[in-house]
C-alpha cells in the first residue's frame, strides 16, 4: 500500500513540474510576425522588436546589422528573446521608376550637341539613372531649324523605365568663328617657324576653336627669298567657316654691319679705345656691339707707323663679319715759340721786332730771315698790300705794322 503512495507521489511531482515548465516557456516565448519583409530600395527600415515579433518581447532584441537598405539585395535578421532565437529575412527592392521635370521653351542652335539629360531637371531615383533619347543615344544634333518634338527614356540600374515627351525649338547658326593673332610676318631663309603660335580663333557658340584652325601654308617656301601667302580657316560646329590670309616674307640671313671703322690716328705712347665710337648691328639680333672682338696685336704704340686693327662679330645664327681698320701712330710734335720785343729809333719810332724759336734776329734791315724760312718785316715794306699779299714781282712775307 505504502508503495502506491510512493508511486503516485512521484507521478504527481513530474506531472507538477511538467506543468510548471510548461508555464513557464509559455511565458518567456516569442513568435514572429512573418518569416520575411520586403523594402523598397532606400526606404526606411522599422527599428522596433514588435515590427518584427510578438509574445514576451519585453527582454527581447532586435538584430538588423546586416541589412542595408541602399543596395538591393536579401538579408537576413534576427530576434533574441531569453530562451529563442528567431530568424527573419529582408528583400530590399527596387521597382520605383525614375522621376524628372521636363524644362520647357528650350533653344538650341543646328549642329549644336544636345543631350537629352540637358531637356530635363530634377531627376529623382535611389539607383543611377541613365537619360537618352527613344534611340537609346544619349546625344542628338539638328541640321535645320524649328521644333522638334523627342521622347527622352530614363532608365535605372535596375530597368525601371520613365518616358517623358519633350519640345524645343533649333535656331541655325549663322555666325563665323573670329580668328585673332594672325599677321603678316617675316621669316628667315631655313628658318623652322610654327604659323599657329599666337593665332587663336573664337566662336560666339563653340567658344574656343583654336584646335580646329587649319594652316594652308603649301604656297610657302621657306627655303627661298620672297613674299608668299598663307591661308588659315577655322569652322564652328555648325559648319561656320572663317578664313583669313597673311603674307610671310622670307628673308636672306645677312651677316651683322659694322659703323665707326674710320682710320685712326694716334700719338706715340697714346692709350687707345678701339670700341670708341665702334658699333654693329644685325637684321635679326638688332644692337649687337656687346659681341664685337677686337685683336690689336699688331699695333705697337710705342714706335711710329701704319697698322691694322682686326674687328670681328658673330650673331645668333653664327653668321660673322670681319673687318679691320688702319691705325697711324705719330711722333708728338715739337712746339715753336714766337716773341716779340720793341725798340725805338732816333727819330722816337717804334720799331716791332718779332723772333722765331727764341732767336733774335740781330739785322737792323727792313726785314730779317731766320731758319725757318719765313721772312719778318719790322715795317711796312713799299707796294705790300695791307692784307700780306705782295705784288707781282714781290715777296710774301710774315709780320705786323703799325
Amino acid at each position: 500500500m505504502m508503495k502506491k503512495k510512493h508511486k503516485i507521489l512521484i507521478m504527481s511531482g513530474i506531472l507538477s513540474l511538467s506543468v510548471a515548465a510548461i508555464c513557464g516557456f509559455n511565458y518567456y516565448s516569442l513568435e514572429l510576425n512573418q518569416d520575411r519583409y520586403t523594402l523598397e530600395l532606400g526606404e526606411q527600415l522599422k527599428t522596433e522588436v514588435a515590427d518584427y515579433a510578438s509574445g514576451n518581447i519585453n527582454n527581447a532584441k532586435l538584430n538588423l546589422s546586416e541589412v542595408d537598405v541602399n543596395k538591393v539585395g536579401t538579408y537576413q535578421a534576427n530576434v533574441k528573446g531569453k530562451i529563442q532565437n528567431l530568424s527573419f529575412s529582408v528583400d530590399v527592392v527596387d521597382t520605383t521608376a525614375p522621376s524628372a521635370e521636363v524644362i520647357e521653351n528650350k533653344t538650341f542652335y543646328t549642329f549644336e550637341q544636345v543631350k537629352a539629360s540637358m531637356l530635363l531637371e530634377d531627376v529623382k531615383d535611389e539607383s543611377k539613372v541613365i537619360v537618352t533619347f527613344e534611340d537609346g543615344k544619349e546625344v542628338h544634333t539638328y541640321e535645320k531649324g524649328g521644333f522638334i518634338e523627342e521622347k527622352v527614356i530614363l532608365t535605372d540600374e535596375y530597368s525601371n523605365v520613365t518616358v517623358l515627351s519633350v519640345t524645343f525649338e533649333i535656331v541655325a547658326d549663322s555666325t563665323k568663328p573670329v580668328i585673332k593673332g594672325a599677321k603678316n610676318s617675316k621669316v628667315y631663309i631655313g628658318e623652322t617657324v610654327d604659323f599657329l603660335k599666337g593665332v587663336s580663333a573664337m566662336d560666339d557658340r563653340d567658344g574656343d576653336v583654336t584646335n580646329s584652325i587649319v594652316v594652308d601654308a603649301s604656297k610657302v617656301d621657306t627655303g627661298k627669298a620672297g613674299k608668299y601667302k598663307l591661308k588659315y580657316s577655322v569652322k564652328d560646329n555648325a559648319g561656320n567657316q572663317a578664313t583669313k590670309t597673311v603674307t610671310i616674307t622670307v628673308l636672306e640671313d645677312k651677316a651683322p654691319v659694322f659703323k665707326g671703322l674710320t682710320a685712326l690716328t694716334v700719338n706715340v705712347g697714346s692709350k687707345v679705345d678701339y670700341l670708341s665710337n665702334v658699333s654693329a648691328t644685325d637684321d635679326r639680333d638688332g644692337d649687337v656691339t656687346t659681341s664685337i672682338k677686337v685683336d690689336s696685336t699688331k699695333v705697337n704704340l710705342t714706335k711710329a707707323g701704319t697698322y691694322k686693327v682686326t674687328y670681328s662679330v658673330t650673331d645668333s645664327t653664327g653668321n660673322k663679319t670681319i673687318e679691320s681698320r688702319t691705325v697711324n701712330v705719330k711722333s708728338k710734335a715739337v712746339k715753336s715759340e714766337t716773341t716779340q720785343s720793341q725798340t725805338s729809333d732816333n727819330s722816337g719810332n717804334t720799331n716791332k721786332k718779332i723772333t722765331s724759336n727764341g732767336k733774335k734776329n740781330s739785322s737792323s734791315g727792313s726785314k730779317n730771315s731766320n731758319s725757318s724760312g719765313f721772312d719778318f718785316f719790322e715795317v711796312k715794306p713799299s707796294g705790300e698790300q695791307p692784307n700780306g699779299d705782295v705784288p707781282a714781282g714781290g715777296k710774301q712775307g710774315v709780320g705786323t705794322w703799325d
